[in-house]
């Protein structure tokens, strides 16, 4: 169906058809599944909940005459007085399930204030009445928050209650909170209040089928939660989001039931044409004057609520976590395809809900961000402040990685004989770096990006948006001593075990074993003893090399080698270098020539200022304190400044080495070839080392592959040939200095 460009609403539907039987048959398979991953309460906790709320209206209906007489007002006239109780959310939509909170909106009249009554330790103080009540358990006051609220625990039911101060003397039975002039006079943080039962009430007013639209939202929220795009706080969408996105699905498509309305939600908006905004309705004009959003603003994700005020819903999405949401609607739309249309005796609907493997990104680095502080309360606190502000981080990240933060905090599993441990949460954003738009200068022939500055596709730094995160956590007014933060930059290995499942990291395990796999053959080869003319052949080439230049010392390597080998009767695989064995040995002899046994290999060495060339591990500098390696995190203090750069041309992973020196030699360059190709780093990171390659065209150098490395190394057996105008030459190692600047320099060595 086409949508016309000048209608920005499009609250007409797309199609009006219905139902087949097929249909009926998978939406009721959908609705077990639900029900088997107990998103639906019982009765007696449905009653109780009820219950609860009873004992709350009557709370708010006494509070509100007990605040009337300590201002003085006569006895009649605090008698007349009223408060009542609303909800609003997912209890309100009918879509929570067992254990989730209440949210509720108490109305007030125009004598009781926030501020004075709502808030506080007097005792006509909503807050201190709450603490006074039986049942109550928790209570927590957040007035300074975007929404003030209070939230407490009732009879094991958590609630957040919200104040909105209206401009009349008593509050009726029957107020209909729906009607714009009540918001007349009212405060801002009384009409944000009031926004989230008018929106609620309004997204209902919406659907045909409210059973439908409820079934469908519970299966895109447990969808959401299980492949972690759940939380407006870390710039996903939230519960009203998804509420709003599913009321259009329930809009375009009025007569589907929720497993033909499922597979479209993640198709429609997949490839809906964002930013253009997401609409339920008109937008209402009123003579009210208040701030509201417009037809011409924009958003990255806008999904604009239905009441007067329109706001946008979805402000805290970002670049980052919209690609995210975008990839795992397509991902989803394909396993409802395979659910939906390869009809069986049962929707396999299990497809759709498999975790995200977030902890599981081999080629990616891991942000790790601590809070901690002296007491659990005080980490209520302050874990709530550092959360609201880690999506300022993950939008200023944009423009340098491809950024995805874990929407939960996680807690470390307390040890058994551990002593008490200091309350503390982990929250981790998963970074990948992004594609650089790049193009050659046509002046200087240097890669530029799209803002001039040069590309430099082989580093990702992203120390200016951790630094402003930092100052904007630590600089809190309401920070007190105890409150500490830190942050550590991780590869997927150094992550903690307790994140996985089990304890155990299934990538550092699948690498275990395929090392281990790889270096049977080559044992089980070394243990087989030559055959006469195998020996002949190896005799054969061992006088060929020593009649060559140099030829004297290799034999007396050998023969030293054949002597050590017999008295220790313990065969080693040839090819292992001294680079992969740890060793600080260096890959090429002083002629640049290597000896007989070290050829054919990859050897692959980070040096340093003082000329060394044992291989280290990749070096991440954090806050200016030691270097975070490849087996230790480096976890700085919540002061100072922040150093974060990840050098991508430094950082290759061990396993690599390993697995190519256990190889037999026959195999060991195309297993080098797959591995390069597999990280699709290798031409950067030799195009970085300026003394191995040199090239006629920058773009060549910035851009070069596994194919052309291996006919570089190809040409470079063959001194004599002519290279092709524009193609990189592989050139001879000048001759090496005392003292080498820090880089990587990899040998690719041919017999």
């Amino acid at each position: 169906t086409t949508m016309y460009a000048h209608d920005v609403y499009h609250l007409d539907p797309l199609s009006k058809a219905f139902p087949s039987d097929l249909d009926q048959r998978q939406t009721q398979h959908l609705k077990e599944y639900l029900r088997e991953c107990k998103l639906y309460e019982d009765q007696n906790e449905a009653q109780e909940r009820e219950h609860v709320l009873g004992r709350v209206d009557q709370l708010v209906k006494s509070w509100v005459k007990a605040a009337a007489r300590a201002q003085g007002y006569s006895e009649s006239f605090c008698e007349d007085l009223n408060a009542k109780i609303f909800t609003f959310g997912s209890y309100r939509l009918g879509v929570h399930g067992p254990g989730a909170d209440i949210d509720t909106l108490c109305v007030g009249p125009k004598c009781i204030s926030r501020e004075v009554h709502f808030f506080g330790s007097e005792p006509y103080c909503l807050e201190q009445m709450l603490r006074n009540t039986p049942g109550v358990t928790e209570v927590q006051a957040v007035p300074e928050a975007y929404v003030p609220v209070l939230t407490i625990v009732f009879n094991n039911i958590e609630m957040d209650i919200l104040f909105a101060q209206l401009q009349l003397v008593t509050i009726p039975e029957n107020l209909d909170i729906s009607k714009t002039h009540l918001l007349r006079g009212c405060d801002e943080q009384s009409v944000r209040s009031l926004n989230g039962c008018r929106v609620t009430d309004r997204i209902l007013s919406t659907v045909k089928d409210p059973e439908s639209f409820r079934t469908t939202l519970k299966a895109v929220k447990l969808w959401a939660e299980k492949r972690n795009v759940y939380s407006n706080v870390m710039g996903y969408l939230g519960g009203v989001n998804w509420a709003i996105l599913v009321a259009k699905i329930c809009q375009w498509y009025p007569n589907m039931i929720p497993n033909q309305l499922l597979s479209r939600f993640f198709k429609m908006f997949a490839e809906w044409r964002w930013p253009n905004a997401i609409y339920i309705c008109k937008l209402e004009d009123s003579t009210l004057d208040l701030p509201q959003w417009k037809l011409t603003d924009t958003g990255s994700m806008p999904i604009i609520t239905p009441a007067y005020p329109a706001m946008n819903s979805t402000y805290n999405v970002s670049r980052c976590t919209l690609e995210v949401m975008l990839d795992e609607f397509r991902q989803a739309f394909d396993k409802c395809q395979g659910a939906l249309f390869k009809p069986s005796k049962i929707t396999p609907w299990h497809l759709l809900y498999e975790p995200h493997s977030f902890f599981e990104v081999s080629k990616g680095w891991y942000v790790q961000i601590e809070v901690s502080a002296d007491t659990p309360s005080d980490l209520k606190t302050w874990d709530g402040w550092v959360r609201s502000r880690l999506r300022v981080m993950v939008k200023n990240m944009e423009d340098h990685v491809n950024a995805r933060p874990l929407p939960r905090a996680l807690e470390p599993p307390k040890q058994e004989g551990e002593e008490e441990q200091r309350p503390c949460k982990y929250y981790y954003l998963c970074i990948t770096k992004r594609e650089v738009q790049a193009q050659v200068h046509r002046d200087t022939g240097v890669l530029v990006e799209a803002n001039g500055l040069p590309a430099n596709p082989g580093r990702i730094n992203i120390t200016a948006p951790v630094n402003v995160f930092k100052s904007q956590v630590t600089t809190w007014q309401h920070r007190t001593a105890g409150m500490d933060l830190k942050v550590s930059l991780l590869r997927q290995k150094q992550l903690p075990l307790w994140v996985f499942p089990d304890n155990m990291n299934p990538l550092l395990a699948r690498s275990t074993q395929v090392e281990a796999e790889a270096q049977q053959p080559a044992e089980a080869a070394a243990a087989q003893p030559a055959t006469a003319d195998e020996q002949q052949q190896q005799e054969q080439a061992n006088t060929a090399m020593d009649e060559a230049p140099g030829g004297s010392g290799r034999k007396r390597e050998r023969e030293e080698a054949a002597a050590e080998g017999s008295a220790t009767h313990e065969p080693t695989p040839e090819g292992v270098s001294a680079a992969a064995s740890g060793s600080g040995a260096s890959g090429l002899e002083a002629d640049g020539q290597a000896p007989p046994e070290k050829r054919r290999r990859v050897v692959v060495q980070r040096s340093n200022a003082e000329g060394s060339n044992a291989p280290t591990n990749t070096d991440v500098a954090i806050d200016g304190g030691p270097a975070c390696t490849d087996s230790v995190a480096a976890a700085p203090a919540h002061e100072g400044s922040s150093e974060m750069d990840v050098d991508e041309s430094a950082a290759m992973d061990s396993s690599a080495h390993r697995m190519l020196a256990a190889s037999t030699p026959e195999h060991r360059t195309a297993e080098l070839e797959a591995e390069m190709e597999d990280t699709g780093e290798l031409g950067e990171w030799l195009g970085m080392d300026a003394g191995l390659v040199a090239a006629t065209s920058p773009a060549a150098a910035a851009h070069r592959g596994p194919a052309a490395i291996k006919r570089q190394t190809e040409q470079a057996a063959q001194p004599g040939q002519q290279q092709a105008s524009g193609e990189a030459v592989v050139q001879k190692p000048p001759s090496r200095p005392a003292k080498r600047q820090a880089g990587v320099t990899f040998r690719l060595q041919k017999q």
